[in-house]
Order: structure tokens, then C-alpha cells, then sequence
């Protein structure tokens, strides 16, 4: 029987998955499940959470039917879709769905605060995408629908800070990997961008007053330990996670694109990762004190960066191709079919045509 070592729950907008390696290092298992709780909030694509922890539960079930021993605490890491956020109450509960990197309402906040040197200078470029443009617009619409967030809204952090949150006895932190990319923290040393976000939220009307962030926390640090005595009394699949996972020690949690540069063995200053598809970009590793372009986004990268770079074109190139390609998934945006083909393709065949690279 393989004893775990290691877990990492990936949470992307198809699939949530969990993979582990055993204590000797010889041993690894994938389990996955379809992503559950899609859903819109007043015209932004998000998630429903309630569904996380059913489908971790369903993880857990899956490894340990497999054979796999869980009762030897390590380290339980997570990958989250980018810029994927939670608003909760005080008893930790979201107050709407988390909104997804797919939810691009905030387009006049993310104007509003480009054009606002202080913020733009101390955080980078703001996207519609980005948590700092969409938590003063999940304000305003709250407050115009009659439930406004600003009278129930205890604390706004990453959906992997929440779930890391939930599992640890409520122990709140904002993981700096993801919240450097989401325009809450200052690229010169990432810590909370107090000033500048206070001043933004006087502009656009509240949502990023910086008292509604947790600590931060560097995107190798140890929020804290699975609390199974909490998740039992929670009840339901929180009981189950509980029951297997008490003890483990949760690291703070990475987004997609830093999660898929550390699989990918961008472990140096030499390497660079390219990612195709719906999005393109390029990562690549860069000591602490690197300065950056102020259109390229820096993420934290354990105790260095990582560079990201966008590729404008490549979500056209991937529309093209399935256009062209005649697969049924081509109209329909069938993820499953296309992870499946991707699966089964040949990348070594890939070629750029007409392109300059």
C-alpha cells in the first residue's frame, strides 16, 4: 500500500483532480472528477464553492479505494483557475458565487484604475479579470440589486485561500502568489498595496478597502494544518475530509499559471514555459529583484518570481483551429471532448504557419 507523501488538488473550469506521491517517491496516482457548480452572477460567468467540498471528498474516497494510505500527514498543496474570487461572511461562508477568470464585467473599474497613477504604479496594469476590478464592481452591483455586499462582507480573498481557510480551522491568509497577479499587491515587494488600494476604493465607491484582506502569505508558506475536530462538527463531506486528511499540513495555494510552470520544471532562471490554447502565455522564472516592464504581470514564484507574458493572438489561433478542424466540439466548446483530444494528439506534429515567432 503507497503511502502519500504528497497531495495537490488542481480546481480548473472543467475537472477538479487530485494528484499524490508516495513517501519513497516511486509511487504516484491521478483522480479526477468533473468540475461541478458553474454558474452566473448578474451576468459574470462564476462558481458555486458548496460543490468543493464534495468533490474533494470524492477525491479522498477515489486515492484511498485505490489503496492509498492518507494517515501519514504531509503537505497538501493547490491549484486554482486565475483570479477566482470569494467573498465571505464572518462565519466563513461565500456570499456569492466565486467569480472566475471568465467574468469580465469590470471593464469601466479596470479603466478607472489604470488611470489612477498611484494604484498603476505600485500594482501594474489592472485586466476586467483581475480581483481589483472586480470586487468594487461585485460592490456596486450588489448595491444596486438591494443586498449589498458592504453590510455582510467579512473578508475577499482567492477561492484557494478559502478553501485553505476552511480546512485549517478558518485560518485566513491571501496567498501572494495569486494576489500579486490580481492587482492587491505591490510588485516591489508584495505586500499589500494599502495606500493604493485604499484610494482606490474611495474612487470607485468601496470593495477594496484594504481591512477586507487577510494577511499575506508567501506562496510557500504553511497556512496551517488540516483541522479535522472543525470539519467533523462542520458535518457532510467536511466530516469525510476530516476523517482522512487531519493533520496535513496545507500550503498556500498557487493559481494556474504558477501551478503549471512548477509542473512544467520552470525550477530555474534559464527556463521559460509556454502555454497554448484558450490563452496564451509565456513563463518564465526571475530573481526577487528583477525589475519588470509595466505591461508584463509578475507573480510570486516561491521566494523569486515569475514573469508572465501574454500571447494577444493565440486565443485566436486556438478559435481558428477548432473552426477549421470540422469536430463536433468545434461548436459546441465541448472542454471534456477537448481535453480528451489534446490528450490523445501529437504535439511533436504542431506547426506555426505564417507565423512569427
Amino acid at each position: 500500500m503507497p503511502v502519500a507523501r504528497q497531495l495537490a488538488l488542481v480546481f480548473s473550469t472543467t475537472e477538479c483532480g487530485v494528484a499524490a506521491l508516495a513517501a519513497n517517491g516511486e509511487a504516484e496516482a491521478y483522480a479526477h472528477t468533473p468540475m461541478r457548480g458553474a454558474t452566473s452572477w448578474h451576468g459574470g460567468a462564476a462558481f458555486d464553492l458548496a460543490p468543493v467540498p464534495h468533490m474533494v471528498a470524492e477525491l479522498v474516497d477515489q486515492l484511498q479505494s485505490g489503496g492509498w494510505d492518507l494517515s501519514h500527514p504531509g503537505h497538501l498543496g493547490q491549484a486554482w483557475r486565475q483570479h477566482d474570487l470569494a467573498v465571505v461572511d464572518r462565519a466563513g461562508e461565500p456570499l456569492l458565487p466565486a467569480l472566475s477568470w471568465q467574468c469580465n464585467e469590470a471593464t469601466a473599474e479596470a479603466e478607472r484604475l489604470n488611470a489612477l497613477p498611484l494604484f498603476q504604479d505600485a500594482v501594474g496594469v489592472i485586466e476586467p479579470r483581475f480581483v481589483a476590478a472586480k470586487l468594487p464592481w461585485a460592490w456596486a452591483t450588489s448595491k444596486a440589486a438591494g443586498g449589498p455586499l458592504a453590510d455582510r462582507a467579512h473578508l475577499a480573498l482567492l477561492s484557494g485561500d478559502w478553501l485553505a481557510g476552511k480546512l485549517t480551522g478558518h485560518t485566513w491568509r491571501l496567498s501572494a502568489s495569486d494576489g500579486l497577479c490580481n492587482g492587491l499587491l505591490r510588485q516591489s515587494n508584495k505586500a499589500l498595496a494599502t495606500e493604493p488600494l485604499a484610494a482606490a476604493s474611495s474612487l470607485l465607491g468601496g470593495g477594496l478597502d484594504p481591512a477586507l484582506f487577510p494577511p499575506v502569505i508567501s506562496s510557500d508558506g504553511v497556512v496551517g494544518t488540516v483541522d479535522g475536530h472543525s470539519l467533523r462538527a462542520a458535518g457532510g463531506a467536511w466530516r469525510a475530509i476530516g476523517d482522512a486528511l487531519d493533520g496535513w499540513r496545507v500550503v498556500a495555494a498557487l493559481g494556474d499559471n504558477q501551478a503549471s510552470a512548477a509542473g512544467c520544471g520552470a525550477a530555474d532562471h534559464d527556463t521559460a514555459v509556454l502555454s497554448l490554447g484558450t490563452s496564451g502565455t509565456v513563463n518564465h522564472p526571475v530573481p526577487a529583484a528583477a525589475s519588470l516592464p509595466p505591461d508584463v504581470l509578475g507573480f510570486e514564484y516561491w521566494q523569486d518570481r515569475l514573469r508572465l507574458l501574454m500571447l494577444p493572438d493565440c486565443g485566436g489561433w486556438y478559435d481558428r483551429f477548432l473552426t477549421h478542424s470540422g469536430w463536433p466540439a468545434a461548436s459546441s466548446r465541448d472542454h471534456i471532448m477537448l481535453n480528451q483530444l489534446a490528450i490523445d494528439g501529437a504535439p511533436m506534429s504542431i506547426r506555426l504557419e505564417n507565423a512569427d515567432v
